[in-house]
């Protein structure tokens, strides 16, 4: 009798714990899994860390690129408001999260400038492996793309910047993609970001 007293004991503690919501698999994702529950779940204060990338300029039919190391980092806070996915960027202000079209897709920084001796120099990478400490078990093609476009003047030269975030959901404590900040006339900067829960 006492075993039984102890166990519906513990089954009514149990019961009076909130329910824990499932992980997200990234793997798989797509726009129709982008509910209210999948933002809540990706409620809270991130890290965004800048990977390597490269700056381009196209003058005719020539490209010039340089490589750009890794950069700093910033806590970008993520909430849920209003039923929207809201990520705000000391920069950029506040910016919805949203699933990106085809008319929104980066090309990828170069393997060579990725950190990725594994593959050909000139492939394409959408993922900053070693900042997301890492393999996610599909391609990025399998994971939903969330993210926005943003147009922001430059302090320094006066003409218009347009950011664009594209962003792959791996789960609940992690996402990674790449940031483009185009600057018009040919010129533009690609790099890697990673985004991880605090």
């Amino acid at each position: 009798m006492k075993h039984f007293s102890l166990l519906a004991a513990l089954a009514v503690g149990l019961l009076g714990q909130p329910m824990q919501a499932a992980e997200i698999e990234g793997c798989g994702l797509s726009e129709a899994d982008f509910t209210l529950a999948l933002k809540e779940q990706l409620e809270g204060r991130w890290t965004l860390q800048a990977g390597p990338g490269e700056r381009v300029s196209k003058i005719g039919t020539s490209h010039l690129s340089l490589p750009l190391p890794e950069g700093g980092s910033e806590i970008v806070p993520i909430l849920v408001e209003d039923g929207r996915l809201v990520a705000h960027f000391s920069l950029l202000g506040n910016q919805e999260l949203v699933p990106l079209g085809e008319d929104i897709r980066l090309e990828g920084v170069r393997g060579e400038l990725a950190r990725r001796p594994d593959i050909a120099a000139d492939a394409r990478v959408m993922l900053d492996h070693a900042g997301l400490g890492q393999v996610p078990s599909c391609d990025p093609g399998d994971m939903l793309r969330i993210g926005f476009q943003r147009t922001l003047k430059s302090v320094s030269t006066g003409s218009d910047n347009q950011f664009t975030y594209e962003i792959y959901i791996l789960n609940e404590n992690l996402m990674g993609g790449m940031l483009k900040v185009d600057e018009g006339d040919g010129i533009y900067a690609l790099r890697l970001v990673t985004f991880k829960k605090e």
